[in-house]
């Protein structure tokens, strides 16, 4: 698995979801492809399956170019009233334990 506080952070910038609406983590995904250019960090892309404070299930994806998120990027967002199974999302291997991102929509603070 590859992404970063950062990486979710600026995924739900871009999904218009405030980290406080969030109650938990379900799943993510993400992957850098370092083989975009030489020298470079590569680009990145990835998915988060969260539940609401609502009761809603939300699953946001993002990606970004080798620049970094704020110059070529995109966001999507898509709302289910109950839980979508992974299988039905993307089809990538999920991580789900997930304690430094359901901190971080806890307290706001990165894990050290």
């Amino acid at each position: 698995m590859s992404f970063t506080t950062y990486d979710f952070d600026e995924t739900l910038k871009g999904c218009g979801v405030e980290r406080t609406d969030i109650k938990r983590i379900i799943a993510a995904h993400g992957v850098t492809e370092a083989g975009c250019c030489d020298n470079c960090g590569g680009e990145w892309r990835g998915g988060f399956l969260m539940e609401l404070k609502s009761g809603k299930f939300v699953y946001l994806s993002g990606w970004c170019d080798y620049t970094g998120w704020g110059c070529q990027d995109g966001t999507e967002r898509k709302d289910f009233d109950t839980e979508p199974a992974l299988s039905d999302l993307d089809k990538q291997e999920w991580e789900t334990s997930l304690p430094d991102l359901q901190r971080y929509i806890e307290t706001g603070v990165e894990a050290p």
